[in-house]
């Protein structure tokens, strides 16, 4: 048997799939994530990801979109701000009545509703030919045209440039809150549109520059699914958390030179009935859970992702004060591949398992959700 992700096979309706539950957008809206049962139909991810957009859009023209100060260059036949004499002089504005002035005005024609205006745009392509699907496309329509109508134009930057400025903007504490729904929901719809390297194909070729890309999302995937689907009071996760070593004596300058360990995702459950705590760590890899021997034929897990997890556990072990349940999660992605497993060392827990990408999205929820359960067991 050979272990081989091949996620250039990833059907890019599991990529939306992953997508939506990395970009936090169920955290900024109220829509359900059963909704439009994502999960038996990935590909009406548009369809919700729309409505999320349309529906913070007309909230922020209900009141009034966000404006920024933009140093504005105009003739005037009256005096505003400062006068450029250069201009005046040169165009012979004095003797048409004019004057060129610079001045600093409010504008809502910003970046940002500028990406927003282009994601509803875009969305019109993508929200499936439907009776619900027609009834959205006219909404993001006549919200596109009232942006229009409010003095915000047309993005003039490429698409890479917009994916670029959604990801800044959805995440950036500067970003009004009453903006942060509408502009996680436009970064959104241009991840959506990622172009393949072969027109009409069902799935996203992947190349090298992809890769750190992949990785990132694939480990935001599975922790912004934990994060929405795990939301009863007995659970806590918690995502790129920072640990410290249990370090008991150094030299001088030792201390500043050993890194923190931060670990991808951590799993926690209280059982109301039994009073008692349990704790999982999971640390995702983008790679093939297995490599083949140098030494014979047959295929191991990798040495060096049990001594992290080894050591994150021993870590956990000796910083809490309170008795708990501690064990780890090795959590690959997989083509096709599915793997099991489970060993105790040295009274540390260690799960090896696979999430299989080539599924429904259904049956991939169903594999995350099992292994919640092992947080625990």
């Amino acid at each position: 048997m050979q272990y081989v992700t091949g996620m250039d096979k990833i059907p890019i309706k599991n990529i939306w799939w992953l997508m939506l539950y990395a970009s936090g957008l169920f955290k900024v809206a109220s829509v359900p994530a059963g909704r439009f049962d994502i999960d038996e139909n990935p590909d009406k991810i548009p369809n919700l990801v729309a409505e999320i957009l349309a529906r913070a859009v007309e909230r922020r023209l209900r009141y009034s979109l966000s404006s920024n100060i933009r140093r504005t260059h105009k003739d005037l036949t009256r005096v505003r701000g400062r006068i450029n004499h250069i201009r005046t002089e040169r165009q012979y504005l004095l003797q048409q009545g004019r004057i060129a002035c610079e001045f600093d005005e409010f504008t809502t024609n910003t970046p940002r509703n500028q990406l927003v205006k282009a994601a509803l745009n875009e969305l019109v392509v993508l929200i499936s030919d439907n009776k619900d699907g027609r009834k959205l496309r006219q909404r993001c329509r006549a919200c596109a045209v009232a942006l229009e109508k409010s003095g915000v134009t047309d993005a003039t930057v490429s698409q890479a440039h917009l994916i670029r400025m959604g990801r800044m903007h959805a995440l950036s504490p500067r970003v009004n809150t009453n903006d942060r729904e509408m502009l996680a929901a436009a970064g959104m719809v241009f991840e959506l549109k990622i172009p393949t390297e072969s027109a009409g194909s069902n799935h996203m070729p992947i190349t090298d520059k992809d890769d750190h890309w992949l990785r990132n999302l694939f480990e935001k995937a599975i922790g912004g699914f934990y994060d929405v689907t795990l939301s009863s009071p007995e659970w806590k996760v918690y995502t790129n958390r920072g640990h410290e070593w249990k370090i008991k004596e150094c030299s001088t300058n030792a201390k500043q030179y050993i890194p923190n360990m931060r670990t991808d995702i951590i799993l926690e459950r209280r059982n109301p009935k039994t009073d008692t705590q349990s704790r999982m760590i999971i640390d995702t890899k983008f790679t093939d859970i297995m490599r083949k021997s140098y030494r014979s034929e047959k295929y191991t897990f990798k040495s060096e992702y049990i001594y992290q997890m080894y050591s994150y556990l021993e870590s956990e072990k000796h910083n809490n004060q309170k008795p708990i349940k501690i064990s780890g999660m090795l959590l690959h992605p997989s083509c096709g591949i599915k793997v099991d497993e489970c060993a105790t060392i040295n009274e540390q827990k260690i799960h090896f398992a696979t999430v299989d990408l080539l599924e429904d999205a259904a049956d991939i929820r169903n594999e995350l959700q099992n292994i919640a359960v092992k947080c625990g067991a």
